[in-house]
């Protein structure tokens, strides 16, 4: 592999956002060229200068790259994040991966996750896009499950009360995604957090969901979702599935 090149095949502002310094950006480098990154893609809806990528926030820029002959994904650290590393951010996705829940995670650095890319559409705009119900509850199902085991395992996706930027779904594949924000300790669980969202909203995606499902009882099912939040255990979680029909 070709030695990589700032700016050429990594861009400062990309790397070292949003303050690129001359020791930050060669320290950057010498990481991507130890994970054998060969180059960023300008790819995605948002503009960094002149460059694109696939997300912005408060800790991250998120790109696609070419990695050892593939496309992937990178989530680089912002120079002025509150976080010193992504090192426990790669913990917990080394964990739930374990499980098939989460993009896999292929390598990383302290500041640096080099994960699988996944083409897909985000959870809200599936739904409105799916005609099919077997195949919707199909991924529904899939979706609650892994949810259902993050609950049992203790990992709290903080940012799952508004999914849309965080679950996407890929074929038949619903994939939990950003596992920055998380907790151990919270008592919120992932599957109420996203039940709120697909079925007590005054939305359009909530009127498609139940649509689909043909949910005859929701006071009842959110009776269920309370109990849930206090005992997360198998049998509440089945009496769930059922009230969805989806058991």
């Amino acid at each position: 592999m070709k030695k990589p090149n700032l700016n050429e095949d990594f861009p400062e502002i990309v790397i070292c956002y949003p303050n690129p310094d001359r020791n930050t950006c060669k320290e950057r480098l010498k990481q991507l060229e130890k994970l054998g990154v060969e180059r960023i893609l300008s790819e995605g809806r948002i503009q960094l200068g002149k460059f694109k990528v696939l997300g912005k926030g408060c800790t991250s820029v998120v790109v696609k790259a070419l990695y050892r002959g593939r496309k992937v994904v990178l989530k680089i650290r912002r120079t002025d994040s509150d976080r010193k590393d992504l090192l426990r951010e790669a913990m917990i996705l080394k964990e739930v991966n374990k499980y098939g829940i989460g993009p896999r995670l292929l390598d990383y650095t302290k500041d640096i996750l080099v994960m699988e890319h996944i083409d897909g559409i985000s959870i809200g705009e599936w739904i409105m896009q799916v005609k099919d119900r077997r195949l919707f509850k199909e991924v529904l199902k899939k979706l609650l499950d892994m949810l259902f085991l993050m609950d049992t395992l203790g990992i709290c996706h903080l940012e799952l009360a508004s999914p849309k930027n965080h679950i996407i779904v890929s074929g038949d594949r619903p994939v939990i995604l950003d596992f920055e924000t998380v907790s151990t300790r919270t008592r919120k669980s992932n599957l109420t957090q996203v039940l709120a969202f697909l079925l007590y909203r005054d939305s359009a995606i909530t009127g498609k969901v139940l649509k689909l499902l043909k949910i005859e009882d929701l006071e009842k099912l959110k009776e269920l979702l309370r109990e849930y939040k206090k005992k997360r255990c198998e049998s509440l979680y089945l009496d769930i599935l059922k009230a969805m029909n989806l058991a």
